[in-house]
């Protein structure tokens, strides 16, 4: 791996297959939305059209409504979603978009305003899926680049030389974006997104020189899997906490290095370690002073409480506020058990965390049938939540177990 940037880039963040994937990605979680409120097929998702194209390059498909199932009102509201990531207000460039009905269009449109702005452009991430409400977090190309720079030279400290990415999170994501964006950007290497794959899948593309980029549920689902990774591949785990499973099932394959970052979308990668029981160590474009970081000057407000030890290592001691971290996703326990409350048969609920998943013991009305309940709760859940936000298991009970002093007990 080289850590010299090709000369059509020194202008620009990202190559032009990047913003490809990018776009990609933007449309595809737009859909989402729309396929869960039924107002898209699943013929026509991004990632099906495709696949049906009939060639390799996707500059040809049609952003339009027959196609993608986009009629006019919906086509604003993508358009607002991609020119709001890439700030294509800086450069006059979001009214193209409504123009311009190519995908390969689109991805011009955004390469030229990347070239205009250069160092100076912007992006703007979603955090993971709370249901308290997603932020919006924006993060200036100067910013990221420094952070691209410290990766890169976390890679290339040691081997094995890294030549190609697997991506198994979407890169409209900071942790998808940095490692399978602007990282082979920056250093020339090919990037595959294989975020809707299987785990077997995934392991099938694996092959020699190669970096998988994953998260905790992502690795673990590698679990029951009978295979062996080749002996020069370079895992990375990050979007929620790792645990003692992670690490069992990432190991059991093989990796020649395994990573496990540390960051937030607020504050991007804070710091990494190469094993379960060691401490993180900041990535070394961040500055710290007492128990403060910064990244050029901007100071980082961390989510968790930390200890420093005396070598400068850091070691997370759990988090400041009550959102849990379900397969990679922000989830507000209190904001699913209002959706849950909305049923009229249900007293009261409770919501915690169980193994990967989410489950909820409910307090039931008087007369209520438990069967029909959970038939219904589910079906809210469904409709209102994302997938890692809806409880796997539904307990039911009279009353909530409490302790003697009021407060809730183990269930």
């Amino acid at each position: 791996m080289t850590a010299e940037v090709p000369p059509a880039l020194r202008d620009r963040v990202l190559d032009r297959e990047a913003i490809g994937r990018l776009c990609v990605s933007l449309i595809a979680s737009e859909q989402q939305d729309l396929l869960r409120e039924g107002r898209v097929g699943h013929h026509q998702m991004i990632g099906a059209r495709l696949l049906t194209a009939g060639h390799p390059s996707p500059d040809d498909l049609l952003i339009d409504e027959d196609t993608l199932g986009l009629d006019s009102l919906l086509m604003l509201s993508l358009v607002t979603r991609v020119a709001g990531f890439f700030h294509l207000s800086d450069t006059n460039t979001e009214d193209y978009l409504l123009v311009r009905r190519r995908l390969g269009e689109w991805v011009d449109l955004i390469d030229h305003h990347h070239t205009l702005m250069g160092p100076n452009a912007r992006f703007t991430f979603s955090t993971s899926g709370s249901i308290a409400g997603p932020k919006s977090v924006t993060h200036g190309a100067a910013a990221l680049l420094s952070e691209g720079e410290a990766l890169a030279k976390i890679l290339t400290e040691r081997p094995p030389e890294v030549r190609r990415v697997l991506s198994c999170v979407p890169p409209h994501h900071i942790y998808g974006f940095l490692w399978s964006c602007l990282l082979p950007s920056r250093l020339g290497l090919e990037a595959k997104q294989l975020a809707n794959l299987s785990a077997s899948g995934i392991m099938r593309h694996a092959r020699s020189g190669d970096l998988v980029a994953g998260t905790p549920f992502i690795w673990e689902q590698f679990a029951d899997l009978d295979y062996r990774l080749p002996g020069d591949v370079v895992g990375v785990t990050s979007g929620a906490p790792s645990t003692a499973e992670t690490w069992r099932c990432a190991c059991a394959l093989g990796p020649a290095r395994m990573l496990d970052i540390y960051g937030s979308t607020e504050t991007g990668g804070i710091g990494w370690r190469e094993s379960r029981d060691g401490p993180f160590r900041t990535l070394p474009d961040l500055t710290r002073l007492h128990d403060t970081l910064s990244r050029l000057g901007r100071r980082l407000d961390l989510q968790d409480e930390i200890a420093w030890d005396e070598d400068g290592g850091f070691t997370i001691l759990g988090r400041k506020d009550e959102i849990l971290q379900v397969a990679g996703s922000n989830v507000s326990p209190a904001a699913v058990r209002e959706i849950l409350l909305r049923n009229p048969r249900v007293r009261d609920a409770a919501v915690r965390l169980d193994g990967r998943r989410l489950k909820a013991v409910i307090s039931v009305a008087e007369g209520a049938d438990e069967a029909e309940l959970e038939i219904e709760l589910r079906a809210i859940a469904a409709r209102h939540l994302p997938a890692p936000a809806r409880p796997d298991r539904f307990l039911f009970a009279a009353q909530l177990p409490r302790t003697d002093l009021g407060k809730m007990a183990d269930w």
